[in-house]
């Protein structure tokens, strides 16, 4: 999903000193320092109020409007760990967009839904007002999914000198039929590049990068299966921050 219209488009060379931090919004609350710190504090306090503070829409991707933007543009680049792949300019907006690739052992014989992702943020007045939400991430984390899991995600317990984020999510009924199991998921994004057995639950180890970054930032995915083959758990690392969210049945 590339930045569209007809907007300038510029291409802006990774900065190798930045810190990585965040994926999506649950990832946001994770520990950085000062003035960011603050900010993101302030967007885990509106998620409480989702309706009062976020809009939703799209039929395809998902655009997040923030009706009360907080986060910087700087924020941005401080959380992802590099510059955008490409920066679109039109009128007062401008949208950052960022590309992340898959790391595999062996190449594939055809290409996969979620071999790429990617984020575009639509800053405003030098704000983020909006964040876009790829349709192919969807097929993954279906958009019910992935709003119930936002919403909780004001819970979530924040660990700041471990930079650990834990969140234990009840979903609706309705939702929770909709986890992926393993062979959606294989079907989704190929083998593992590992896989671990760890108490109850076996885990398919997936790790991308971001594209045309020169600073190897570790993003680590680590997918959770229960027994069942049933999606339960997902931790992502990356860098040195850690997301674990736990799906629970009701």
């Amino acid at each position: 999903m590339n930045p569209s219209g007809n907007g300038t488009r510029l291409r802006f060379p990774f900065s190798t000193a930045r810190r990585a931090g965040t994926f999506v919004l649950l990832l946001l609350v994770l520990a950085t320092s000062g003035c960011v710190y603050l900010r993101l504090l302030e967007i885990k306090n509106q998620l409480r109020e989702f309706n009062s503070n976020f809009d939703t829409i799209g039929d395809k991707d998902l655009l997040i409007q923030f009706k009360k933007p907080v986060l910087l543009a700087r924020d941005i680049s401080y959380l992802i760990g590099a510059e955008p792949l490409s920066i679109t300019l039109r009128a007062k907006d401008i949208t950052w967009y960022y590309e992340f690739e898959i790391i595999r052992s062996t190449p594939l014989a055809k290409p996969l839904p979620l071999d790429k992702l990617s984020l575009s943020f639509l800053l405003r007045g030098g704000k983020l007002v909006s964040l876009t939400v790829p349709e192919n991430f969807l097929r993954f984390f279906p958009r019910q999914m992935f709003l119930e899991t936002i919403r909780q995600a004001s819970n979530a317990e924040v660990n700041k000198l471990r930079k650990t984020v834990h969140a234990r999510l009840q979903l609706s009924p309705e939702t929770d039929e909709q986890l992926p199991d393993i062979k959606e998921t294989v079907q989704l994004l190929g083998p593992p590049l590992q896989k671990t057995q760890e108490g109850r639950l076996q885990y398919y180890i997936y790790r991308y990068r971001i594209v045309d970054c020169k600073r190897d930032v570790p993003i680590i995915a680590k997918l959770g299966f229960s027994k069942r083959g049933t999606f339960r758990r997902l931790i992502v690392l990356w860098d040195t921050s850690t997301l674990d969210a736990e799906y629970i049945r009701s």
